[in-house]
């Protein structure tokens, strides 16, 4: 999902940081700017996101909290409509040019399941049918 990418985004871009905040410090000092590069070293080298947390806290945090409770969530409500099964559409399309069709979920019929798009693939779960 995108979530993960942003999240592990906001963690690497400011993790990058850190090491050019380092080069940054020593091209100061080797300028003759010691000044600069103390301030530096004083003012954002070490310096938490939001105060006593790293991004791999915070990202745990919200992971935990709030993004795999919502996951989960999403899930259920999608498999739910489609009896537990995963691909539902492109098992009923499946199904549909077997020489012996199979048996389908109640009210699924023999096109996608009322609702479906492919583009969205809003009806998944985890197997095939059987």
């Amino acid at each position: 999902m995108d979530q993960d990418q942003d999240q592990c985004g906001f963690h690497q871009l400011t993790g990058t940081a850190v090491p050019e905040l380092d080069r940054s410090v020593a091209l100061l000092r080797d300028a003759g700017h010691g000044s600069w590069a103390d301030r530096v070293e004083a003012e954002v080298l070490g310096r938490s996101v939001i105060p006593g947390h790293s991004t791999f806290q915070i990202v745990e945090a919200y992971n935990s909290t709030s993004y795999e409770p919502f996951r989960d969530l999403e899930r259920h409500a999608l498999r739910a409509p489609a009896g537990g099964r995963d691909h539902l559409y492109e098992a009923v399309m499946k199904d549909a040019r077997r020489t012996t069709p199979l048996a389908l979920p109640e009210g699924c019929g023999r096109g996608p399941p009322r609702g479906a798009t492919r583009a969205r693939h809003q009806y998944r779960t985890e197997a095939d049918l059987p």
